[in-house]
């Protein structure tokens, strides 16, 4: 009786195993043709982290910040498959894939052990592997931390369930972390288990969490200091904390139409932001608010699952819930960790499915299921990607000027010039699709628009380094080298750490002969930033060329190689090292 019980179990995951891997297979196929889009630059083709798999790199990957980011185990991850696929985005979208297949497994075991009801479990895990909403998470690489932190935010919690290994759940949380910091919020739904579903006393349900609690201010802490040392920070729109608050009302409401009805959706939603209570928009939320909290206290006594669930959602929007201001007020990945709780919720007001009730779920699957095959599409480069957001939102300055962008790395100049003038009509302060406008004239020698930009960028940002840095390298390279230099000691005394400036410093001091004040000016920008590929290679092929100390050359020179073996000019840095 008990082989055949346990003949049963194994059938049973087998089955659900080779389901979920078919439904993952059949969504996501169309995805691993995709290639690189926005910051997958950043995090993979640019990034030299993961470029070199050995102790120093590692060393580097954990005690490093990464533009604006702390995530080492992601970053790992995508070095492994550096390793693996090189610069071949398919290999990492295979890995997307994969990752999710994983969590899909991992979700269908967790609200079984929560809620104790297959069905439930079943069809949660079948709508979370489905959902168009995920796909932002799983078609574009960079969300690989997204992945990644949920699967060991799921082992950490199966393994609290279990009450097997305290010791091994707290590390999976570490882990998970180290993938994506949102996942701090995992302690509250510790809390929130043992108070959904056992008697134990309320204050040794907190005191059992202290060391997740305090895993989780560390690495909040360390989330602060990376997003400052990366000026993601924002300020509150006006700089009045209450119209963030009127905001995110809203947008908790959108998050609830978005995951019922998942149509329309966009890589970038424009900031919406309210100022008052009275908004028609602010008011719909919160009644939307007011009913959600209705169901949570009218469920507390009577369905603790869906009790569960339903706070489940609130809590894991916390992190994305701009607290602390960051870029985006609303995205789809934000909701790949909260979107479980309302799962959880919904399938546990069902308790059992009628043959009608069956076919409306498996309708509502197969409708997802479509929406997030044609979705992946919209993935495959950054045109599509930024032409399906414009389609959404036209007025979206930022979404029309990386539209802009896409259409320069095609080599439609005009066209990028047409839609970034389009950018700077909608936001007439945005500066960077100004500054892109000036680099395409300057590609098209159309030197007398380009200068007249770069100059009133200049008059009308005094006090920004760049600018002065940007029109200085436009005129040295027109030969007006004395002009160059005195723009950019302007930059520099603005700046003194602008290393950019330092480095087109010694490019036009090397011009003007003055090699002495050229290898200073190198010798500056690499010591300000010492992770340029570039900057090491220029400054190696300087002293291999232009002084008596080769040997500093040779250092610097595979210093380069190692930050960026992929860089055009690895060739010749192999030639110069290996005559």
């Amino acid at each position: 009786m008990l082989l055949t019980a346990t003949h049963t179990i194994f059938a049973r995951r087998i089955f659900l195993a080779t389901l979920y891997l078919s439904l993952a297979g059949l969504i996501y196929f169309n995805s691993l043709s995709n290639g690189f889009v926005f910051d997958d630059r950043h995090y993979i083709s640019q990034n030299y982290l993961i470029k070199v798999l050995d102790g120093q790199a590692l060393w580097e990957l954990f005690s490093s910040f990464y533009v604006w980011d702390y995530i080492p185990v992601t970053l790992f991850s995508l070095s492994v498959d550096y390793w693996a696929y090189g610069l071949n985005p398919t290999g990492y979208h295979f890995s997307n894939t994969l990752f999710h297949f994983i969590n899909s497994i991992l979700v269908y075991q967790l609200v079984l052990r929560i809620t104790q009801s297959g069905r439930g479990a079943f069809w949660a895990s079948l709508i979370f592997l489905v959902h168009p909403l995920q796909v932002e998470s799983v078609a574009w690489i960079s969300e690989r931390k997204n992945l990644l932190s949920f699967l060991f935010f799921a082992l950490s919690f199966l393994s609290y369930l279990r009450g097997r290994s305290r010791l091994l759940s707290l590390l999976f949380f570490l882990l998970a972390c180290l993938a994506k910091t949102s996942v701090v919020i995992l302690p509250l739904l510790l809390v929130l288990h043992d108070i959904s579903f056992t008697n134990k006393n309320i204050k040794n349900i907190f005191m059992e969490k202290i060391p997740y609690f305090l895993i989780s201010l560390g690495i909040a802490v360390l989330a602060l200091l990376s997003h400052a040392n990366g000026n993601t920070i924002r300020d509150h729109p006006d700089m009045n904390p209450m119209n963030t608050v009127f905001s995110m009302v809203a947008v908790f409401k959108e998050y609830i139409i978005k995951i019922m009805f998942p149509i329309n959706l966009n890589i970038w939603y424009p900031d919406q932001v309210y100022k008052s209570l009275m908004e028609p928009q602010v008011l719909i939320a919160i009644l939307v608010i007011a009913v959600y909290v209705w169901l949570i206290c009218r469920s507390y006594a009577s369905q603790r699952v869906v009790f569960f669930g339903l706070v489940w959602f609130v809590i894991a929007l916390l992190p994305v819930s701009h607290i602390i201001p960051f870029p985006q007020m609303m995205a789809d990945r934000f909701l790949y960790v909260p979107i479980l709780g309302l799962m959880i919720a919904v399938t546990a007001m069902i308790p059992a499915l009628n043959r009608n009730a069956c076919v409306l779920v498996f309708s509502v699957i197969l409708i997802f299921s479509l929406l997030s095959i044609t979705r992946n599409r919209v993935y495959q480069d950054d045109l599509h990607l930024w032409q399906d957001s414009v389609e959404k939102n036209a007025n979206n300055t930022r979404s029309v000027m990386f539209l802009g962008l896409s259409h320069w790395g095609q080599g439609d100049r005009d066209q990028a010039l047409k839609i970034l003038q389009q950018a700077q009509i909608l936001e007439p302060k945005n500066t960077r699709a100004a500054l892109y406008s000036a680099d395409i004239y300057t590609q098209q020698e159309a030197w007398q628009q380009a200068e007249s930009i770069y100059q009133e960028l200049v008059q009308k940002n005094p006090q920004n380094s760049k600018y002065y840095n940007h029109l200085a390298l436009f005129l040295g390279n027109r030969g007006q080298l004395k002009e160059s230099l005195r723009l950019l000691n302007k930059a520099l005394d603005l700046d003194p750490d602008y290393s950019v400036a330092h480095f087109n410093r010694g490019i036009f001091l090397d011009k003007i002969g003055d090699a002495g004040g050229a290898l200073r000016a190198y010798q500056k920008a690499v010591a300000l930033d010492p992770k340029s590929a570039h900057y090491q290679y220029v400054m190696g092929m300087f002293y291999m060329k232009r002084t008596d100390h080769p040997e500093l050359g040779r250092q610097h020179l595979k210093k380069s190689l190692r930050l960026n073996p992929d860089q055009s000019s690895a060739k010749t840095i192999e030639q110069t090292l290996n005559p």
